[in-house]
């Protein structure tokens, strides 16, 4: 069976390993994985109220996040939500963990004042078919993909 919880500090050693795997899946692989930073990082977003950590957790065993936060653009006073990280480990995939986090992180934008979420199938992990699941969930694509260039 799996559970949903809020991230909590002591999930953060699982959490920084799950980061990893992200990490190399996506695209930013070309990049070190620094995990003292990574942990700091996930510590400081558990911590923070404007910022979402959601957990799926199956056997104890975290198999999905979702790490968000509300924020103004720079020229803006309207409240927007984004995302950091969803990531469902591969094993897991296909199944409701991502779908219902995301939903809950949804319902967690509006009750802190957010009028959007932007999200994006942006780390390069399963893109079409996450851009589809998107769509399904009622996301419009705006603006165009990444891009990225060495320099």
């Amino acid at each position: 069976m799996t559970n949903y919880c809020i991230g909590q500090i002591e999930d953060v050693p699982e959490l920084t390993e799950v980061l990893k795997n992200f990490h190399s899946e996506g695209w930013q692989n070309f990049a070190d994985y620094d995990e003292e930073k990574a942990s700091e990082f996930l510590s400081g977003t558990i911590e923070n109220a404007e910022d979402a950590v959601l957990l799926a957790k199956k056997d104890g065993k975290i198999i999905a996040v979702m790490i968000g936060m509300v924020y103004k653009f720079a020229y803006s006073n309207t409240l927007v939500a984004g995302d950091y990280v969803w990531y469902v480990v591969p094993e897991e995939r296909g199944g409701m963990a991502g779908i219902r986090l995301m939903k809950w992180y949804e319902a967690w934008a509006k009750r802190m004042g957010a009028v959007r979420v932007m999200t994006g199938a942006t780390s390069g992990i399963k893109t079409d078919r996450a851009e589809k699941l998107m769509m399904r969930l009622g996301y419009q694509a705006v603006g165009g993909r990444n891009m990225v260039k060495e320099v």
